[in-house]
């Protein structure tokens, strides 16, 4: 059978440069958990069989000082996502262990966990492989799938004869010939683990030799054994530096200071964050490949990757992201994590993760029910926050609590709290789209308020229901707007913001479509009713439009360009699109 060759790479010298100098220097100086990340790093660019095998003896003396991981089958799912939604390599063996008490259903969630968010560690394959065979109830189909894609995902060349071995073996079980041929298919992934260069044979027999005296004292204690002491060839504790980072977080100095630091330790997230300190149009393509690595971005998040959806990153760290908050720990201790000092915008329901004392720099704030902001603008402390979007005001909607939502429109109308408010939005129901409309009148209630006094932009979503651009320019009129976007589209992929700003007298349009415009023929272009937004408006009171396509080629956005031309060109004076 073919089977996949060792890869060809320049790894080894950059290894031996960075990831492992910086095993060898934790483990001189006792930082053992740090040891076993730079080399799970090693590893991941060169992988090396003399390197899995030092991860899995450190790792096991490690693991040693842990509880393992208990509970009865209703029980022990919450017990696993607790140790394994922290993302901790030292946690692997035991993790490992606990997994074969798991159900297939539970082996499901588990088994996402550490595919799509957890470093990538030689140590699972052996436990993904056996865990592929362990049910063979057709509906036990997913865990099966999971299993086989984290250990290709892995592809431990040490593992090789485990396959062979399951593959020779006779299975009375109903799926015996496919999961066989299965398992050639997965063998044909794996290469033989390729050998180290000189120097890297060196230094990681150097380090055997440390490891093997280790194993043969007393583990240590189970805080020092998930304590953090990252330390530099300087000295320089990495945690002292993150501490800075994080104690503020609008100075880039220690964020220089810290990249410098992993990129000693050959950890990618030093060189995401000088990327991003000094971005350039040449470096984005390298970003965004850092980016797309889901084990890396897991690792960069820490804890908060048990919580976090569509980060988004910037200056190296967590500005932005979608929360989830699931269990109590959620909702409690991991929202006192000093990591989320960094997030400036984050989009929620949840109003203990607004109230979060970590979040220093939290600014924005998506998806809040209006009885939360209403909490908010209640309150007697004045309220950080610049910035409430997606707000849903349905009126003429169901509501079991009418009375209680009228009056928290109205209590957040009145301002309150929210003296720092800027930027407000709302995603009006389509019941009451129906019965109110898209036009400016249907938002009275709005301009009139004390709210509007203080507000610049104004941000209202009527989903797939069109309007007219034109009909808007009212809202200027009586508030201190400068922006007003107006959003509209079948579904998200699909939307088209359409933003007024205030220029003098006149006004500037933008649009900016996410993916809508990739697909620039008639019915896309009917879908969004884009030729209808602009019906009636006055091309005096803004003669220049401005497209913005954040996810399109250059191709794409001359293709656009070209349409408009046939389109809306004669009601505006120029338009321009960028990609």
């Amino acid at each position: 059978m073919a089977r996949a060759k060792p890869a060809k790479t320049k790894a080894s010298s950059f290894v031996t440069g960075g990831a492992l100098a910086a095993a060898s220097q934790h483990l001189t100086t006792g930082a053992y958990t740090d040891a076993l990340a730079a080399l799970l790093r090693a590893w991941e660019q060169h992988r090396a069989a003399e390197t899995a095998d030092l991860i899995d003896e450190l790792g096991a003396w490690l693991a040693a000082a842990l509880p393992p991981i208990t509970g009865k089958r209703n029980t022990i799912d919450a017990a696993w996502r607790d140790v394994g939604e922290s993302l901790r390599p030292v946690d692997v063996p035991r993790l490992n262990v606990a997994m074969a008490a798991g159900s297939a259903p539970q082996l499901v969630g588990w088994l996402d966990i550490l595919i799509d968010r957890f470093p990538i560690d030689p140590r699972l394959c052996a436990t993904a492989i056996d865990l592929s065979l362990k049910f063979v109830s057709s509906t036990a189909g997913p865990a099966r799938t999971r299993a086989f894609r984290l250990a290709e995902k892995i592809a431990d060349g040490r593992c090789i004869p485990q396959i062979e071995n399951l593959i020779a073996k006779d299975r009375d079980a109903w799926n015996a010939t496919e999961m066989r041929d299965r398992l050639r298919k997965m063998l044909a992934r794996f290469a033989p683990p390729p050998a180290p260069t000189a120097a890297d044979k060196a230094a990681l027999a150097a380090m055997a030799k440390q490891v093997a005296t280790l194993a043969k004292q007393p583990p240590p204690a189970a805080a020092a054994a998930l304590a953090p002491g990252k330390r530099s060839t300087t000295g320089v504790r990495a945690a002292d530096v993150l501490a800075q980072v994080l104690a503020d977080p609008t100075n880039d100095a220690p964020r220089l200071v810290y990249a410098d630091i992993l990129q000693q330790q050959g950890d990618p997230h030093g060189e995401l964050i000088a990327l991003q300190l000094q971005p350039s149009p040449a470096q984005h393509k390298r970003v965004a490949e850092l980016l797309r690595n889901k084990a890396h971005v897991a690792s960069w998040l820490g804890p908060l990757a048990a919580v976090v959806h569509e980060p988004v990153f910037r200056r190296g760290f967590l500005a932005e992201a979608k929360l989830v908050l699931k269990t109590a720990r959620h909702r409690g201790q991991l929202l006192q994590d000093p990591l989320w000092a960094t997030v400036e915008q984050i989009e929620t329901d949840a109003l203990p993760a607004v109230d979060s004392p970590a979040m220093t720099s939290l600014r924005r704030v998506h998806g809040l029910s209006i009885h939360a902001v209403a909490e908010l603008a209640a309150r007697a402390k004045p309220c950080r926050l610049e910035e409430l979007d997606n707000i849903v005001w349905n009126p003429d909607g169901p509501d079991p609590d009418a009375v209680k939502s009228q009056a928290g429109w109205q209590q957040v109308m009145d301002g309150g709290s929210l003296t720092s408010l800027r930027s407000f939005g709302i995603a009006v129901g389509w019941q009451t789209v129906g019965a109110r409309g898209t036009g400016v009148a249907a938002f009275e209630w709005l301009w009139a308020s004390k709210l509007a006094k203080q507000l610049e932009h104004v941000r209202i979503d009527f989903a797939h229901n069109p309007f007219s651009v034109a009909a808007w320019l009212g809202a200027f009129e009586h508030t201190k707007l400068r922006r007003l976007s107006l959003v509209c589209g079948p579904y998200k992929p699909l939307r088209l913001e359409t933003t007024l700003i205030r220029d003098g007298k006149r006004f500037r349009i933008e649009l900016i479509g996410d993916r809508i415009f990739a697909n620039t023929n008639a019915h896309s272009m009917d879908v969004l009713y884009f030729p209808a937004l602009f019906d009636g408006f006055p091309v005096a009171a803004a003669p220049h439009l401005h497209v913005s396509l954040p996810r399109a080629t250059q191709k794409q956005a001359a293709a656009l360009d070209a349409k408009l031309a046939t389109t809306i060109g004669g009601r505006f004076e120029t338009i321009t699109v960028t990609a």
